[in-house]
């Protein structure tokens, strides 16, 4: 039987910075995805954190602002499951497609 004693953390040791792209993490409120969006944040990505939980999304959201700075990040309220919700996005952000850092789930 075994028991778990501690958690382990690690932090990424990358140094490159991403000013000038836009990052869209899906799921951004909790886990992995938070960590992620915090990381791109931290490197200067504008972050677009999509969840289907705006409420969490918010939470979320001002915690990192907090730590990464007022314009960054920014919670919409996406099902990524929905194809309709995906396409509404090109219009909205099809001027910074060039700088599209690539999708994390």
């Amino acid at each position: 039987m075994s028991e778990t004693i501690g958690t382990c953390y690690k932090s990424c040791c990358i140094s490159k910075r991403l000013d000038g792209k836009l990052a869209i993490v899906t799921g951004s409120n909790t886990g992995i995805g938070l960590v992620t969006a915090g990381e791109l944040a931290r490197r200067g990505a504008r972050v677009i954190m999509a969840c289907r939980n705006i409420g969490k999304a918010e939470d979320a959201k001002n915690n990192l602002l907090e730590k990464y700075g007022a314009n960054n990040p920014q919670s919409v309220n996406i099902d990524v499951a929905c194809k309709q919700v995906i396409s509404s996005l090109s219009p909205i952000y099809s001027d910074q497609v060039s700088s599209l850092f690539p999708e994390l789930n």
